[in-house]
């Protein structure tokens, strides 16, 4: 009992001296020092945070097969751990667009799809809008990080079984119109590994026409990039929300028309940013 309270101690100091260094990870000229200082802080941190506060969070919560509501608790630190993931890694994120985002109501938030860390964006920085996303159901099998998930209430899907994929889109929409969080989900189903769009899957908007919520359309750019700078260069990852369709356009628009609209205003901006480069 001594020795858990001692590393508890440990892990909230290290975890509070992280915080407070992390802006530094982000500027134009880190100094060797605070490199490795960040970096032997952040690693003792997460860890610590990872491995006690989970702990302490599943002796007080025991494994529930199916997760009836996110939980808010579990979902303020897995946000927590991961912003302190993005300073470790170097990934520095520019986030346009913000300002179109409801905070008046639930949406379904869509984007494409190019790495696990799209949405990790959100956690890191948009954790105040409390959007639970929808993963395939194989995340749930990842160490540690697939129990965080599953406590957090984030939705597995299961797209080989139809059944379970359905059960999936139901708890979305309950997740909605119970104003409970808004929704995530990468159209895309799976990433394309040469780099392009794969066609946007129309029953993905199903979800905001059930719930009679609006569809924020967001473009990721750059967290492909975030395995291979692994402590060698930083990584700029960007965030554009590009538009929101309101619940009367969603009401008005098939799921097809949304995903076509979607998919093509993701490509023009993508196009539009190779072009700057």
């Amino acid at each position: 009992m001594i020795i858990s309270l001692i590393s508890l101690a440990l892990g909230v100091v290290a975890a509070l001296l992280t915080y407070f260094f992390t802006p530094l990870a982000a500027l134009p000229w880190p100094h060797a020092f605070w490199i490795i200082l960040m970096s032997l802080g952040y690693g003792l941190g997460a860890f610590m945070i990872l491995v006690i506060s989970f702990f302490l969070f599943c002796m007080a919560h025991p494994l529930e097969k199916d997760v009836k509501k996110p939980r808010r608790a579990a979902y303020w630190l897995v946000c927590q751990i991961i912003q302190w993931l993005f300073g470790f890694l170097w990934i520095k994120a520019e986030i346009t667009g913000v300002e179109k985002v409801p905070t008046d109501s639930r949406f379904l938030m869509v984007s494409n799809h190019t790495s696990m860390f799209d949405f990790l964006i959100v956690l890191a920085h948009l954790g105040r809008f409390h959007i639970i996303p929808i993963l395939k159901k194989e995340a749930e099998h990842f160490p540690i990080a697939g129990k965080c998930s599953h406590y957090t209430g984030f939705i597995p899907i299961d797209r080989s079984n139809p059944k379970e994929g359905l059960r999936a889109i139901l708890k979305a929409v309950r997740f909605l119109k119970e104003d409970l969080s808004s929704i995530y989900i990468a159209p895309e189903g799976t990433r394309n590994k040469d780099g392009r769009m794969s066609s946007f899957h129309a029953g993905s908007f199903k979800i905001a026409q059930k719930a009679q919520v609006p569809v924020v359309i967001a473009c990721v750019t750059g967290t492909q990039n975030v395995h291979s700078n692994f402590f060698r260069r930083f990584t700029h990852v960007r965030l554009d929300f590009l538009e929101v369709l309101s619940k009367e356009q969603v009401a008005e628009m098939t799921t097809v028309e949304m995903a076509e609209h979607s998919q093509e205003l993701i490509q023009a901006r993508l196009d539009e940013l190779e072009k700057k480069e």
